[in-house]
């Protein structure tokens, strides 16, 4: 693997030859003068954010963030659990002039890993200049995965009513994604797609009832 020292970063390159920080799960930021700026990847002394009492936006990002260094705070971002009533600190950072938070995807991964799912609206951030390219999608960061590896239907469709009932997608956005997802793999011969084609499948006909039934509520409310 191709590493190599630029400015005081560490960088190596990615699967597209690119050269991008190293952050270890944690982020790293580009100021005005291009010099990857080194973050410290502990939790000590930084500000916390107590995020407990809304549903607050997090922008989640891959890689690094092309911002000026003075307008970037790093803060623990405090947050509820999507379910119970856990609460989990994830290190981030605040830009001071947008007013928005920023988490690595890594971050949050780590915290799925350990079945810990945030109370957020989460939204992806591009980097790397690959704008059509996502290396996760918002449904994942909620903890939806398919196929062997990943949740079972009961968890994967609450997550979906999760994300629907929350605004955070509509359910023809998620049938679009998942519908996508299958139409890249249908022809793929590297890797048994199978058992996750059809989790996709499923939650496809999940989706479309679950829209016609909420609809069919709301008509019965308004009556």
């Amino acid at each position: 693997m191709d590493y190599r020292y630029y400015a005081d970063g560490v960088q190596k390159k990615n699967s597209y030859g690119i050269n991008t920080p190293v952050y270890n799960g944690y982020f790293s930021y580009i100021g005005n003068d291009r010099r990857s700026k080194k973050v410290s990847n502990t939790s000590t002394n930084k500000r916390t954010i107590n995020l407990t009492n809304q549903f607050p936006n997090v922008f989640v990002y891959s890689g690094f963030l092309n911002f000026n260094h003075n307008d970037i705070e790093e803060v623990n971002l405090l947050i509820s659990d999507m379910y119970n009533k856990g609460t989990y600190s994830v290190l981030g950072c605040y830009n001071i002039r947008t007013g928005k938070y920023y988490v690595s995807f890594q971050q949050i991964n780590k915290h799925l890993h350990e079945k810990h799912y945030f109370k957020a609206r989460f939204y992806s951030v591009f980097n790397g200049g690959f704008s059509d390219f996502r290396e996760f999608s918002e449904l994942k960061l909620y903890g939806y995965a398919v196929g062997n590896s990943g949740q079972n239907k009961y968890t994967r469709q609450n997550i979906l009513k999760y994300i629907i009932d929350n605004k955070i997608m509509t359910g023809r956005e998620i049938i679009s994604h998942l519908q996508g997802q299958i139409s890249l793999r249908n022809n793929r011969r590297d890797k048994d797609f199978s058992a996750a084609i059809s989790d996709w499948e499923n939650d496809i006909d999940f989706v479309q009832d679950y829209i016609f039934k909420t609809k069919k509520l709301r008509k019965v409310k308004v009556a």
